[in-house]
């Protein structure tokens, strides 16, 4: 995938933006863990040229020809620094874009080009770390529940103190039980939630399961393909 053509960033333009947690609330995101943490600049570099090349074929602009005006065209996303170990965190500008799509059409089409990357995990909507805001925030996205069976994805980093058990039984009553099932061994969809320091981050993301996790290294093992591909052969 991404046009072979297309000129590479020289690694010290991979910049990282060190604004306040707070500011990330409310902002789409990306949030992609590394393999290494002694690979962390280079993971940022092959996330930043992943990331490149699926959002100009998802969203392609008109790019102008005149290079001045093209180098004033805005970044359509932003690395941001926050400062967790081996992680990286990228913000997205467009609220056309949906990070679950992204991160879909990168698992399935670039996973080949990845040497650096563990999971990639998309966040449609960033709030403050409580039990009460998550809530809040999940009601838009439950409309993004495929299928007839769901299960919750939920991680901490950087944060002991979030009620993670209480939170998950909040979110299971969230989902209307008559018409989605719990199954956690192979859902239809996931609702994924990531704490990290004082921020949640949370998508619905259908096929998780069948994205092996949204683990770019065993979907690259699996030659690309779903789960369900090499399940059916």
């Amino acid at each position: 995938g991404g046009d072979p053509k297309k000129k590479k960033k020289k690694r010290s333009q991979y910049k990282l933006s060190r604004s306040p947690l707070a500011n990330l609330r409310g902002r789409p995101a990306i949030l992609c863990t590394c393999i290494s943490s002694r690979s962390y600049k280079k993971a940022l570099g092959e996330a930043w040229d992943l990331f490149d090349d699926a959002i100009d074929e998802l969203y392609p602009r008109k790019e102008p020809k005149d290079l001045a005006a093209a180098a004033k065209l805005p970044q359509r996303f932003i690395a941001h620094d926050i400062d967790c170990d081996a992680v990286l965190y990228f913000t997205f500008n467009e609220h056309n874009i949906d990070v679950v799509r992204i991160v879909r059409h990168i698992l399935l089409n670039y996973s080949q080009r990845s040497q650096l990357l563990a999971r990639m995990i998309p966040l449609s909507t960033v709030c403050y770390a409580s039990k009460d805001d998550v809530i809040d925030a999940l009601g838009p996205l439950l409309i993004g529940l495929e299928g007839k069976s769901y299960a919750i994805d939920m991680k901490r980093r950087n944060n002991d103190i979030f009620p993670r058990d209480e939170a998950i039984q909040a979110i299971a009553l969230c989902v209307p039980k008559r018409s989605y099932r719990v199954d956690l061994d192979k859902p239809d969809s996931t609702i994924c939630v990531h704490i990290f320091k004082s921020l949640a981050g949370i998508s619905v993301v259908p096929g998780f399961y069948d994205l092996f996790d949204l683990n770019l290294s065993k979907i690259k093992k699996n030659d690309g393909n779903p789960r369900s591909a090499s399940s059916s052969s």
